[in-house]
């Protein structure tokens, strides 16, 4: 098939990893209704800056992602084969169905009716079954094989219409199934929805690529009386795939910490570096400031009070029996506080912390430079781990300076 015409992209073009996802090469043979349908192509290339056109100076756009780039060099993308204007009293207008230059215009007033479809039901005899739905077809050559046009499966109110692309697949691989979605990366048109879906095999569509629709007249004003949609209009993706039968099962976490007697609390750097302000007796609001961001957060009840007292005691720790009878709180009015403040990793939890002799600390050594004996603790005995890590530690920094003075920095 062709390839789409495009601007040309200014970031790097990524390669999908290897592996059996995109390893298989697969040509795929179409042929049009008649020479006036427009071409399928192989993924659609948005236009970035119609689309951010409103954003002045942009930095970057969805571009820098790989996953969505990737997106846009999948699918067989399909166009609309003429101009369609939907009016509000159901009529519909279908102009340029063989080309620009074709100023013949349909019209058609819908009328419900039944169809013909597969029996979904496996224990009917019956193969096929009536349905409700309204089928209207262009008018076509006598000796043509096929007829082109648009229907409705259901109640014609719905306004839930299957236009037929004119875009015929000649041979597909056994085994692959056909995804349809709308093509990505594109302003809609007001009015119009792009329904989805899977269609099991190329026999079941009989090798016609449609394009399902809906009109919804409450997304335009209500004195438009019509939605159009213009010949050549990218629509849709028909994505070719294998589909395993998957199923899923959920892995528990344990999401509450284990507390005991020996448990030892105290702040985590977040919890240090968050600023507090206090709002009342049982609200309190700390803000974190980041180089991306600042967040704020509202602590309440007993969480609030916990948080507050190992902010004034900030380099120091305490077992949990210790800190509820502090606080005048119960064990279980603690444990649930403390994993709320855990979650929101203001609060480190420590349990077995032995009371191991401290090593001996050289001036220079870069542990030795942690800012209170609490956290000088937590370094020696190699119970704390830094999580999250934004710029280097203070220690880290220190230790640099020391070899570039020393003139050692040429062995890092």
């Amino acid at each position: 098939m062709t390839k789409a015409k495009v601007d040309e992209c200014p970031f790097p073009k990524y390669v999908p990893l290897s592996g059996e996802a995109f390893c298989e090469n697969l040509e795929v043979k179409y042929t049009l209704y008649h020479d006036h349908i427009p071409q399928p192509t192989i993924g659609y290339k948005a236009k970035w800056s119609e689309i951010n056109k409103d954003v002045p100076n942009i930095l970057a756009d969805e571009r820098s992602c790989p996953a969505m780039m990737r997106r846009e060099e999948i699918g067989i993308t399909i166009r609309m084969p003429y101009t369609a204007t939907f009016y509000r009293d159901g009529s519909i207008e279908i102009k340029e169905f063989y080309g620009k230059e074709d100023n013949t215009t349909y019209r058609y007033h819908p009328r419900q009716g039944k169809g013909i479809v597969l029996n979904r039901s496996s224990n009917e005899e019956k193969s096929f079954a009536e349905f409700p739905a309204c089928l209207m077809t262009l008018p076509q050559p006598i000796d043509s094989q096929a007829s082109l046009g648009l229907f409705v499966l259901g109640d014609i109110r719905l306004n839930t219409w299957i236009i037929d692309s004119g875009v015929f697949l000649l041979d597909v691989p056994k085994d692959y199934a056909l995804i349809i979605t709308p093509v990505a990366h594109k302003k809609d048109i007001p009015g119009v929805v792009l329904h989805q879906g899977v269609s099991e095999s190329v026999p079941r569509i009989m090798g016609s690529l449609k394009i399902p629709v809906k009109i919804d007249f409450s997304q335009i004003p209500d004195n438009q009386d019509s939605v159009t949609i213009p010949r050549g209009e990218p629509l849709l993706s028909w994505i070719l795939v294998k589909l395993p039968k998957v199923s899923i099962s959920e892995i528990k976490v344990k999401q509450d910490i284990n507390i005991n007697d020996n448990t030892y609390i105290l702040l985590s750097p977040n919890g240090l570096s968050s600023e507090l302000q206090t709002v009342n007796d049982h609200i309190c609001e700390l803000t974190r400031f980041n180089k991306d961001y600042d967040l704020s957060i509202k602590l309440s009840g007993f969480e609030n009070k916990i948080f507050v007292f190992l902010k004034n005691n900030k380099y120091s720790y305490t077992r949990i029996n210790e800190l509820a009878k502090k606080l005048n709180l119960t064990r279980e009015q603690t444990i649930s506080s403390l994993n709320k403040l855990t979650k929101l990793g203001l609060v480190s939890i420590l349990n077995h912390i032995d009371p191991l002799p401290a090593p001996e600390i050289k001036v220079e050594s870069w542990m030795g430079k942690s800012r209170k004996d609490a956290w000088n603790e937590i370094y020696k005995t190699g119970r704390y781990y830094r999580t999250v890590i934004t710029s280097p530690s203070e220690e880290i920094q220190s230790l640099f300076k020391l070899l570039k003075r020393e003139g050692l920095h040429h062995f890092l």
